[in-house]
């Protein structure tokens, strides 16, 4: 865990603020990962999460929209352990 003790983590997994309202959250030595970006004011608070394959940037999982942080977060989380488990 020394590894990612410099990012916000949820459920033991770093999340990290990227450019242009992009987060990523997951660790890059699984299987899978979530992009998850926040849409602009007109429809506000809602998110949109896409899981992706570590290294090639295939999309396993494509857009699905969920309104708040927790909630993305915790779809993104059940999916990763999905294609982990793969």
């Amino acid at each position: 865990m020394a590894d990612i003790k410099n990012y916000a983590v949820f459920k033991e997994r770093p999340l990290v603020m990227c450019k242009n309202n992009t987060m990523v959250y997951g660790n890059m030595n699984e299987k899978a990962y979530a992009e998850i970006i926040m849409l602009g004011p007109d429809v506000e608070g809602m998110l949109m999460v896409t899981i992706k394959a570590c290294g090639s940037n295939e999309v396993l999982r494509p857009n699905d929209f969920k309104n708040g942080i927790y909630e993305a977060l915790e779809y993104s989380c059940e999916q990763i352990d999905r294609y982990n488990k793969k």
